[in-house]
């Protein structure tokens, strides 16, 4: 689906499941899935701003609550804080009426936290989505936005030179990558993958820059 740019951000309505976009730019997309702990969330901001590279981070409404200053921290660093849900809950389970409630917790949360609104950006936990999930957040202002590769930096075994290698392997243009703040390796990970996607040719751009297609 072409996405409607409107002043640079993606429209829901012009939307639907987005796993990668703009194949023909050299630019990937880096997202962070913040699901209840704060994990290595500090770190990863300060690793971000230091290297002054964009990236997007999925929070719960419940982690928006929990950790506050730190949903406020990213946003104030110019980072994207998109819509989670609200406590995470397996939403192909819901019904549109709970998915609608679960998204609008989540925005109240986010906006008290961070002062702006999550939208147009949505992550089903888990990836997990359907036509009811894509469509109830499409009515509610949001673009569901998956991932074309997942470092599994999460999973047990991994290292963090294998989720580098995970994520050039099956990322190039247009691709949105995928980390898990409570990830152990993510720290490690971070910077070798920045390294290693600068040295195949890509840039980094703001999931507005890289949907904007």
């Amino acid at each position: 689906t072409n996405a409607a740019s409107t002043a640079g951000t993606l429209t829901a309505a012009a939307c639907d499941v987005v796993r990668s976009r703009g194949a023909d730019r050299p630019q990937v997309a880096l997202t962070f899935t913040a699901g209840s702990g704060a994990g290595q969330t500090e770190r990863i901001r300060d690793l971000l701003k230091e290297r002054q590279v964009p990236a997007a981070f999925f929070v719960s409404g419940q982690w928006a609550e929990a950790h506050r200053d730190l949903a406020k921290s990213l946003a104030d660093a110019g980072f994207t804080v998109g819509n989670g849900t609200y406590d995470r809950a397996d939403p192909t389970a819901l019904t549109a009426e709970q998915l609608t409630e679960q998204l609008a917790k989540a925005e109240a949360a986010i906006q008290v936290a961070t002062g702006r609104s999550s939208k147009p950006y949505f992550r089903p936990p888990q990836g997990a989505q359907n036509d009811t999930v894509v469509q109830t957040a499409q009515a509610a202002g949001y673009c569901t936005i998956l991932w074309t590769v997942d470092a599994f930096d999460w999973q047990d075994g991994q290292t963090a030179d294998g989720a580098v290698a995970r994520v050039l392997e099956r990322g190039g243009n247009g691709a949105i990558i995928v980390l898990q703040v409570a990830s152990d390796l993510v720290v490690e990970t971070l910077p070798k993958l920045i390294d290693a996607v600068k040295a195949k040719g890509l840039t980094f751009g703001t999931l507005d820059a890289v949907l904007a297609s």
